[in-house]
């Protein structure tokens, strides 16, 4: 929500829906302002914030909300995400799995799980979350499909895997790598290397062109995509390499 371009609220979807959906409510508030329903005291970071910075603050925000309410599935799996990013695999675990006991049939939490349990390394679990997610939410919005092929990835599942990221190639900036990564396990390298140049072309656009990357796009990536077992972050690596991703 914003007033004099200046963000002063957050609706959380699941919960507008779920208050919504209630007796009466729609009677009650269907013409009323949308503030009724907002978070007053959001996180609110300047855009020039460095991704250090914002992890502390993303993690200390959580607690808080933690604090005041542990049964706060969304905030388990909200914060689970920047302590992926700290590496402290084991606390983003109990997160993931408190939030999936707290509510085991929401599906936006199940598909935010699947990408997380990849990079914990439990391929199986993010494959079954994935699927019970799609079939919790059948019109479910794109980015389930780009954790899926992730979490099929991690599961060496590579047909099913392609299958996949094809119907939504380039939904992140990942999602491109990881077709050329997926293609390279196949034993397709002419493809994999035309989707690595795609890949590329994408992430040095978002920088302003290739020679403005901070990093190579391979540092990128395995920062992106921080995987806890070394073979895991083996098989991403060497697939990348054979794509012919640049180090």
């Amino acid at each position: 929500v914003v007033e004099d371009h200046k963000p002063i609220g957050l609706i959380n979807r699941n919960i507008f829906l779920s208050q919504m959906s209630k007796q009466f409510r729609q009677e009650l508030y269907g013409k009323k302002s949308c503030i009724a329903f907002m978070d007053k005291e959001p996180l609110v970071v300047d855009a020039s914030t460095d991704i250090d910075t914002l992890t502390v603050k993303t993690v200390e925000y959580g607690e808080k909300a933690l604090d005041l309410d542990d049964a706060d599935y969304q905030a388990h799996i909200a914060i689970a995400w920047p302590i992926l990013y700290r590496g402290d695999y084991a606390r983003m675990k109990r997160h993931i799995d408190r939030a999936i006991m707290l509510n085991p049939n929401d599906a936006d939490t199940l598909a935010n799980a699947s990408y997380l349990l990849s990079m914990y390394g439990d391929g199986p679990a993010a494959v079954a979350c994935a699927e019970t997610a799609a079939k919790l939410n059948p019109r479910f919005p794109d980015w389930y499909e780009g954790f899926y092929a992730t979490a099929l990835f991690n599961s060496r599942r590579f047909d099913e895997a392609l299958t996949v990221r094809l119907r939504q190639p380039d939904y992140f900036i990942d999602s491109t790598f990881h077709g050329a990564a997926i293609l390279a396990q196949l034993g397709r390298l002419a493809e994999a290397r035309e989707w690595t140049d795609r890949a590329v072309g994408r992430l040095a656009s978002r920088f302003g062109g290739l020679e403005r990357l901070p990093k190579s796009c391979m540092q990128i990536m395995l920062e992106n995509n921080p995987y806890r077992l070394p073979e895991d972050r083996e098989l991403w690596t060497s697939s990348m390499r054979l794509a012919g991703v640049p180090e």
